[in-house]
């Protein structure tokens, strides 16, 4: 898989550009921007299950060597939001904690579940940005908190 297309299809967040896996990129609620108000910068939360950083509501960059492919609005009711680069809809489902990995459920436009996905995560760097990598091991991205 490119890797554009692969970063556009994890769900980081995120991160389900839907028109880049197969989707439409036209239609209803899929064109909501980001609000100003999810851009509070995520707290960090400690974790007992290992070194990696603890994913809390918040507003986050994935990308990859300075490059972002996608933003991924976590709320606190366990949904999930992702937009492309340009700040349109593009996503949406439910996250959740398991163990130490954190997955993503994500849910078509038809309402549809998709397959969730699961990424651990490294322990973040001093600017608060970090790797996270799919459970399997067959993808990486950088993650970045915004303010």
């Amino acid at each position: 898989m490119h890797f554009r297309k692969a970063a556009a299809c994890f769900a980081l967040p995120a991160l389900i550009t839907l028109s880049a896996c197969g989707e439409t990129a036209t239609g209803g609620a899929r064109d909501t921007e980001v609000s100003g108000e999810a851009a509070e910068a995520p707290a960090r939360a400690e974790t007992t299950e290992g070194p990696g950083f603890v994913m809390v509501p918040g507003l986050y960059a994935i990308g990859s060597n300075g490059t972002v492919y996608a933003k991924t609005k976590l709320d606190a009711d366990g949904t999930y939001v992702d937009y492309n680069p340009q700040n349109v809809r593009v996503g949406s489902g439910t996250w959740d904690v398991d163990g130490a990995s954190f997955c993503f459920n994500p849910r078509g436009e038809d309402g549809e579940a998709r397959e969730k996905r699961c990424w651990d995560n490294d322990a973040a760097n001093a600017d608060g940005s970090f790797t996270t990598t799919l459970s399997d091991g067959s993808e990486s991205y950088e993650i970045t908190p915004l303010k």
